[in-house]
């Protein structure tokens, strides 16, 4: 049965799910980083709020909607070679000189002060379990949240991080595992979880400038083979599928349930 975010939940409908399964899930990644011109802005918030969503209702337990909370970095000056863009730009995150829109990003302590006071609120409510999703694959946002969660994890109240993507065993060499942010890959993962959301006419057939386009690539030219525009639905499908099994098992196993 599907269920609705916790901010929509009365008391009573939320203490259910505290007695059945005991487990929060908590999305964390940015509502507002650039993607390109195929995907929302926010596709690592819908992403993560997406899986966590479908985990609770899974297994019976609660989500939250997406904390916006996106740690990145100056781009190093191979980065910049990489991706065409000057070698003396100063481009933190996605803010690439030639792209209309400015991503928002967060400082550390913020992310910890924020991301404590949730957790604050879901142990004192009686919850067994925390899972924080995250999908924003910064080095930084990955070390903080495993060491934040680690920390915080108990005997009382388990603190968990899950990464949804890591947990991929389907093997499609071809569109699972080319192009960086706003690529290939990242385009198939959100096919496979809100598919609604995409929409690759808005990218031209064949070569793709990474600098022009906001799409990170090996090269400051994406080949015609590697364009987004090739993603299949059918595979995404599977990929979905692969994904939430793989990571529903690690929660009940996390959960004892």
């Amino acid at each position: 049965m599907a269920i609705r975010p916790i901010h929509e939940m009365r008391p009573r409908e939320i203490l259910a799910a505290r007695d059945a399964s005991g487990c929060a899930f908590v999305p964390v990644s940015p509502v507002y980083e650039w993607h390109s011109y195929h995907l929302p802005m926010g596709t690592d918030a819908v992403i993560a709020e997406e899986v966590s969503r479908l985990l609770a209702e899974r297994i019976d337990g609660v989500y939250f909607p997406t904390l916006s909370l996106a740690l990145d970095q100056f781009r190093t000056t191979d980065q910049l070679k990489h991706w065409g863009l000057p070698h003396d730009a100063k481009v933190f995150g996605m803010n690439f000189p030639a792209l209309p829109l400015v991503s928002e990003y967060t400082e550390r302590d913020d992310l910890i002060r924020v991301l404590s006071n949730r957790l604050a609120a879901i142990r004192g409510s009686g919850f067994r379990h925390t899972f924080v999703i995250n999908i924003h694959a910064d080095p930084g946002q990955m070390q903080t949240l495993r060491e934040f969660c680690e920390q915080a994890n108990g005997p009382d109240h388990g603190v968990h991080f899950i990464y949804p993507l890591s947990f991929k065993t389907i093997r499609n060499p071809d569109l699972l595992w080319i192009g960086g942010h706003a690529g290939l890959y990242e385009t198939m993962v959100v096919l496979a979880f809100r598919p609604e959301l995409v929409d690759l006419d808005e990218l031209p057939e064949g070569e793709l400038s990474v600098a022009e386009y906001g799409i990170h690539h090996g090269t400051p030219m994406i080949e015609p083979r590697y364009n987004p525009r090739r993603a299949v639905q059918s595979v995404a499908d599977d990929l979905r599928k692969d994904i939430l099994d793989h990571v529903e098992s690690f929660v009940r196993e996390k959960a004892g349930l």
